[in-house]
């Protein structure tokens, strides 16, 4: 019998969300048995215990296939079901515009997680408090007395240790990303005022695609889906949403970007509801190390050419 895949993420993780989208295109649903979630802690010191470098996510085993990254997931899905809807097209020089069109949004990684994390509006806060409960509520006495005592004290705490961890990231990730851990909350708006300007270029470009799709595709490709990723971020739930879910990071992102709303619409209407978290009930964590990882089919294809930013 040919073994489950296995899919190593954590909830809100913009990647995973594109990965599963994309598993959701090739037929493989969560909860419905076509593959396995482990959760790997969301603290990069708890992931580099259990994951090869660069310890992100989203990672999956499949068979004897082990690879991190959406992008290489997507790749070996097209490789796997060739009949389903392409994530990378066949033709060489549309590949590699899907390809660059991908890595160009997945640098707007870092504006989405500035604009969820650092712009003082506490977009996850329902997530945020239900997690700090249960870790409080976890220490005897102490714990459910200071929550009852100072609930939003802690909250505020932990909102201000998520700001800081992510900044960190930012710093080490280093480059033309860096700056995304040292702008103040104050000036939030020139982060705002810089992404509006990257989606209204991307509206322009879906406004100009015969298909709705950023690359012309007749179906969402890789590039689509990562875009989905980070909308899921701003204006959807990541997937996540009820009384202790997450929340719209930036509900009015999209206002003045009347194609990528559409394109939005769509994306949510295939995705939003046969992609739920829910739908996995309560994640296995992943307890062993996985092996090294030895799948990325990138290597002898053309390299897209913007610098990538992430999974």
């Amino acid at each position: 019998m040919a073994e489950t895949p296995e899919l190593y993420m954590f909830r809100g993780s913009q990647f995973v969300i594109k990965a599963m989208a994309a598993m959701a295109l090739k037929g493989m649903l969560p909860g419905d048995g076509s593959y396995v979630p482990r959760e790997v802690p969301l603290a990069l010191k708890g992931r580099m215990k259990l994951l090869p470098a660069p310890h992100t996510v989203p990672a999956m085993k499949w068979g004897k296939d082990i690879m991190t990254g959406s992008d290489n997931i997507c790749r070996l899905l097209d490789e796997k079901f060739p009949d389903k809807p392409r994530l990378y097209p066949q033709d060489e020089k549309h590949r590699a515009e899907v390809r660059a069109m991908e890595d160009r949004i997945g640098t707007m990684y870092w504006a989405n997680g500035y604009l969820t994390f650092c712009d003082g509006q506490e977009p996850f806060e329902r997530w945020t408090a239900a997690r700090v409960h249960e870790a409080v509520s976890g220490v005897p006495m102490v714990g459910g007395l200071l929550w009852t005592l100072a609930p939003k004290t802690i909250l505020k705490m932990a909102a201000k240790a998520i700001e800081s961890g992510w900044r960190d990231t930012c710093r080490k990730k280093g480059g033309k990303f860096a700056k995304y851990g040292d702008i103040p909350t104050c000036r939030r708006q020139e982060v705002w005022d810089e992404t509006q300007q990257e989606l209204k270029a991307l509206d322009a470009i879906v406004a100009a695609s015969p298909t709705g799709y950023l690359c012309g595709t007749p179906t969402p490709s890789a590039a689509d889906l990562t875009l989905y990723g980070m909308l899921e971020r701003w204006v959807g739930d990541s997937l996540f949403g009820g009384p202790e879910g997450f929340g719209q990071a930036q509900p009015d992102i999209l206002k003045d970007t009347p194609h990528l709303n559409k394109l939005w619409t769509d994306l949510r209407g295939r995705f939003g509801e046969s992609c739920s978290m829910h739908k996995f009930g309560k994640l296995v964590p992943l307890k062993t190390p996985l092996s090294a990882y030895n799948y990325s089919p990138w290597t002898s294809l053309p390299a897209p050419t913007a610098v990538s930013s992430g999974a």
